[in-house]
């Protein structure tokens, strides 16, 4: 795999989480995502807007992470911070 090969396998990983979450929670959620990064021990951490938001999310934070990793096709994400 080329990504592989130039090390840019993670960065597209980071990258493309951050496009999943957006597009697996609909655009109500993305309009409240103000920032959302991976780090590279497989951290999601999102800064949300509304508080009832992250705190709805929260509530469903253990499922949120196996979707993400299905929607990935890998375990990308470890654990996931909301803020």
């Amino acid at each position: 795999m080329v990504l592989k090969d130039l090390n840019l396998e993670k960065k597209y990983q980071q990258a493309e989480v951050v496009d999943v979450w957006k597009r697996m929670l609909g655009p109500s959620v993305a309009n409240t995502t103000r920032e959302a990064f991976l780090s590279k021990n497989g951290t999601l951490t999102v800064y949300l807007d509304s508080p009832l938001v992250k705190q709805e999310l929260g509530m469903m934070k253990t499922r949120l992470i196996h979707s993400l990793n299905e929607e990935m096709g890998q375990n990308v994400v470890k654990d996931l911070v909301l803020r």
